[in-house]
Parts: structure tokens; sequence; C-alpha cells
């Protein structure tokens, strides 16, 4: 029997390969190349190239055709039955009814712990258990006496929400979130003194407290970050995948989540801001993930022993 996990299986779905596909159908399968990259399985140029293609492709054959050679942590997705011809309809309607009962007696087996040859759809691969699902949305609202665990996409949404009450819009100069909650960032002094800027510290629970060093020029002049523009959820993936991927153990395993400054146009021809993701240890272990604002990975640089 064919081991499940080096079995390719459709991502998308089991319908007509020239059936149009959706920006869900593509997310999915830029998703699957991501894993994919991060396990060894494609390189940096591959990934790229598949990625392109995925957000280009006009039908569903087009994506599955991306996917075809990699290898899959999940289980076959089920096969449609082919039509029958119209000769088989009266023993078709025959068999329908033991079926039923063998179908009664699959779903019960599986209720009491024993074999069952029923196969289950495909989960997403942006959640592949619920543990991770709640680690990523934080699906049960917290108590209003609580707030959101770090890391979630409620507990990003969260800081989002009350920076732009707090400060009447997103921009930021640069923000670090930490595994206690907290967030320190930089943002300009005033309006009136947009080139100078001051240190801030953010927590869930008590909100918004200057620092107590004095503001600092924006010598460099580099420009504000705007934080509307982070797909949260996306980011929270990526944190659960880089604690999971990234190859960094206990003890003390601790993350952080930084925007960092964007260079200047003066010294990059295509700047573009990038969101890290790292995670270190009480051995000095450190691995990091680089991800775009909208969601995308743009590197990953696992620890790895073979490297010290």
């Amino acid at each position: 029997m064919t081991d499940a996990r080096c079995t390719y299986h459709r991502l998308v779905s089991t319908r007509e390969p020239s059936t149009r596909a959706r920006d869900a159908d593509r997310d999915r399968i830029v998703a699957r190349l991501d894993e994919a990259f991060v396990d060894g399985q494609l390189s940096d140029e591959d990934r790229d190239l598949r990625v392109s293609q995925a957000l280009s492709a006009r039908t569903l054959g087009d994506l599955d055709a991306l996917v075809g050679d990699l290898q899959s942590d999940e289980p076959p997705a089920t096969t449609p039955a082919r039509p029958r011809r119209r000769g088989a309809v009266i023993a078709g309607a025959v068999l329908a009814g033991a079926a039923l009962l063998g179908g009664i007696g699959i779903i019960s087996a599986a209720s009491t712990g024993g074999p069952s040859e029923k196969t289950s759809v495909s989960k997403p691969v942006e959640v592949q258990s619920k543990a991770e699902r709640d680690e990523i949305g934080q699906a049960e609202e917290p108590r209003p006496d609580s707030t959101a665990r770090p890391f979630t996409r409620k507990y990003f949404d969260d800081f989002v929400d009350a920076y732009r009450n707090r400060f009447g819009g997103t921009k930021i100069y640069d923000a670090t979130f930490h595994d206690d909650g907290s967030v320190s960032f930089s943002r300009e002094l005033s309006r009136d003194r947009d080139d100078l800027l001051q240190d801030w510290e953010w927590y869930p629970a008590t909100g918004f407290e200057k620092s107590s060093s004095t503001a600092a020029p924006n010598a460099v002049g580099f420009e504000p970050f705007d934080l509307s523009t982070i797909n949260t959820e996306r980011l929270a993936y990526h944190v659960v995948q880089s604690r999971k991927y990234l190859g960094v153990d206990d003890p003390g395993k601790r993350t952080t989540v930084t925007v960092p400054e964007p260079y200047p146009e003066a010294y990059m021809k295509d700047p573009e801001t990038t969101i890290t993701v790292t995670v270190t240890n009480d051995y000095g272990d450190r691995g990091t993930r680089s991800v775009s604002p909208d969601g995308r990975m743009l590197e990953s640089a696992p620890f790895a022993v073979d490297d010290e």
C-alpha cells in the first residue's frame, strides 16, 4: 500500500481541470509551495517560479500541475466516481441499499475507535490541526478581563486597532512584537516634528507608554510603514510554521516578529518592506523567516547545527 505521505493529492478540488480557478484556490497552492520550500523539496528559484505561475493560473488543472510532483503529509483526496452506463442503473440501485448499510457500519466503527475505510476531506494546508487553527486565529474570543494570545490573528488585529485609535492612523516606523504580548515601536514625535522619532511600548492589558528616552532625528530619512497593509491571518500562520520548521528547540524557545524600517530608495533599486519572524532559545540557536506584508514568504533561514 502506498504511504500517504508520498502520495500526491489534489489540493484544489476534484472538479474538472478546466474549471476556472478562484483566488482561494490559488492561495492554497501558494501555501503548499511555501511548505515544500521549507521542507527542502523546492529551491528558491523553483519556488518563486511556481508561485508566479500559481498567481496567474486560469484553471484548476493549471494549479494542480504545479504541485503534482510534491510529497504531502495529507491523505489523498477521494477520486470522483466515473459516470455509469445506462445498463448499470438497475444494478446500481440494488447495490445502493447495501452500500448505505455498509456506510452505517463504517461510521459506527469510526466512532468506537475501530478501523474505517472512509476517506476524509483534505484540510487546507494553512490549518493542519485544530490546535494550529486556534493558534493562528484564536477561534474562541477571550473573556472581557483577558487579552488575545500573542501572535494570533486577533492579537495583531488588536494592536492595529489600538494604534489607530490612539494615534489617528496606521503609519509606523518600526515595530517588534514580543512573545510576552508587548510591542516596541517608533513613530514620529508629532505632526509638526515628523523629523524626530519617539520610542513607545504597548501592553495589551494597560495600553501605550511613551519611552523615557528622548526623541531621535530620522537622519537617514526612512519612510513610515502602514500597519493596515499586513495580512494578519497569514502573518499568524507564518509564526506557527516558523516555530515548527526553523529547527529551534527548547529550552527557552522565544519568538519575535519585527517590522523593520524600509530601506530608502537611494539604497535599493526596488525597496520592499519585509516582516521577519525570529525564533531563538537559551542555547543561542536562531532561525528566521522573512515574509511580505501581504503574506508571501520571501526567505527561510532555519537553524542548522552543521552551520555552526
